[in-house]
């Protein structure tokens, strides 16, 4: 979450959402014995070549031993290394928030910290602990209401406040 010198917050992401049909995770998948195949709905799916399974909508997981020996699914996450101090443009990062795509699938960055600029504790400093519900509630709201009342995906968000004491 960031602010910047008029006060907007806004969502800056830091990395990207790891899709099995992006151009260079599908290569080392396939490179790797296992095949992306679109499921008609929504996603395109990591499986094994030629099976029914692990059928993931991720190209990165971690725990997934199948996943990871027969179908090309990584543990290796992506690495990207900045400093989150006050830009030369008087962008300010606030907050540092890390959530599972069940999250990101329905809300947007700009969402996320809009909500999170909104909750404030008695002090008026940000109330991680009631942002990370909050988010967390919307997008289980909006899977019920995406899903009929039938699915959910993981709803995981962790917040850690910058710079406030």
């Amino acid at each position: 979450m960031c602010e910047n010198a008029k006060g907007k917050v806004f969502g800056h992401p830091l990395t990207r959402d790891h899709k099995p049909d992006i151009p260079e995770e599908k290569k080392r998948i396939e490179s790797s014995g296992g095949q992306v195949v679109f499921d008609g709905f929504y996603n395109h799916r990591v499986f094994k070549k030629g099976a029914t399974y692990p059928g993931l909508n991720m190209s990165r997981a971690m725990g997934d031993t199948i996943g990871h020996k027969e179908a090309g699914i990584s543990c290796e996450p992506d690495v990207k290394s900045m400093e989150l101090k006050k830009r030369s443009d008087g962008v300010e990062f606030k907050a540092l928030v890390l959530c599972s795509d069940g999250v990101w699938e329905f809300i947007s960055d700009d969402m996320a910290a809009d909500m999170i600029s909104k909750i404030k504790k008695p002090n008026g400093k940000i109330d991680p602990v009631k942002a990370a519900e909050r988010i967390c509630q919307e997008s289980w709201d909006k899977w019920m209401e995406d899903t009929g009342n039938e699915i959910s995906d993981d709803i995981t968000c962790l917040i850690q406040v910058l710079g406030q004491s």
